[in-house]
């Protein structure tokens, strides 16, 4: 099982790889970019580095709070969206 996790509830975030319980990737967000434009770019680079295509992904995850309201409403939408 593929899982990607998205932390976005506190600066400066995080989006992580996984398959099952072995964490494969974990990449920090951040380089000086907001969250909106770091997020997108760490997933594929995190994906393209693993060899996944981004629909064998079977889970995607996300923090919930407590943390930034925005922050949390990236990490969410960028879940749905996924």
């Amino acid at each position: 099982m593929r899982i990607l996790a998205i932390e976005t509830a506190h600066p400066p975030g995080s989006v992580a790889l996984a398959e099952g319980t072995e964490t494969m990737e974990i990449l920090p967000l951040g380089n000086g970019l907001r969250t909106t434009e770091s997020f997108a770019a760490q997933i594929q680079l995190g994906l393209g580095r693993l060899g996944w295509a981004p629909d064998s992904i079977d889970i995607v995850a996300t923090s919930t709070g407590p943390g930034s309201f925005t922050g949390l409403r990236i990490g969410v939408t960028a879940a749905k969206v996924f």
